[in-house]
């Protein structure tokens, strides 16, 4: 059994790598050979790969996941047994990551003519610079989980640095990172509607009718807006006004009426 390490160092926070390495469903994007990665539970993956032609599929298991820290896991089946990431920060903008894997050499697939523990060192080797141009090149992860694995087992309870708690899945962040969808369940989406409805509010085309309502009711007691002369029949709106007064105040009233919207010629 050989013991292979490897480390490069990306120019991006130490935070921003470890996110993304908890986004495993990516790992094709910058893994040579490997085809797809399936998280089926926040601790167990499924791999599937082709080295040399050869199609391989294999399980893993997450055994310990500190964030910003580590990921550590172990597999049956595979081309290595055991492998773990370490991040160090180095600076405020770089990170250094530090690949380890145990490994028979001699069962790991390779194009590569040579010593076989020297074609191992290379795939990773490979897999990390293509892993820190990946990173780079878009300045931010796919993606994040921040709860914490000990012993394969999730650490139920704790603040995963991010505002939420452990209890929501790797798999249930990762798709509401990438949808940006609000996380609040069909059943509470529902009764805010039903909220909004008896909340004091009307909807748009009741204020409207409200606003047309209010047009309506500014307009009562105002003078007519035409002030021609009246159809004949009809009764002068002056006169209708002073009829409407006291006796003894009607000619006033119509004096002033008469001067204040003198007839229109």
């Amino acid at each position: 059994m050989a013991r292979i390490q490897q480390s490069i160092d990306v120019g991006v926070p130490v935070h921003v790598v470890y996110n993304q390495l908890t986004q495993f469903e990516d790992y094709p994007r910058f893994m040579q050979d490997v085809e797809t990665v399936h998280q089926l539970d926040d601790t167990h993956l499924h791999w599937s790969a082709k080295m040399s032609y050869q199609p391989l599929e294999w399980d893993s298991e997450i055994v310990e996941q500190i964030p910003d820290r580590c990921i550590a896991w172990r597999n049956d089946g595979g081309p290595m047994q055991t492998g773990k990431v370490e991040l160090q920060p180095v600076g405020d903008d770089k990170a250094r990551v530090i690949m380890t894997v145990e490994c028979d050499p001699a069962l790991v697939p390779s194009e590569r003519s040579g010593n076989p523990e020297e074609m191992v060192a290379l795939r990773i080797e490979d897999d990390l610079a293509r892993l820190k141009q990946f990173i780079e090149e878009r300045g931010s992860e796919t993606g994040a989980w921040r709860g914490e694995v000990h012993g394969g087992q999730v650490a139920q309870g704790t603040d995963d640095g991010i505002g939420k708690t452990v209890g929501q899945t790797a798999a249930e962040q990762r798709e509401s990172a990438r949808s940006g969808a609000s996380t609040q369940s069909p059943a509470s989406l529902s009764q805010a509607s039903e909220e909004d409805a008896d909340d004091g509010r009307y909807s748009v085309a009741a204020e409207q009718s409200f606003d047309q309502q209010s047009n309506q009711a500014r307009r009562v007691g105002q003078m007519p807006l035409d002030f021609s002369a009246p159809v004949p029949g009809e009764t002068d709106p002056v006169e209708a006004m002073a009829k409407a007064a006291k006796p003894d105040d009607k000619e006033n009233l119509k004096q002033s009426i008469e001067r204040s919207v003198p007839p229109s010629e």
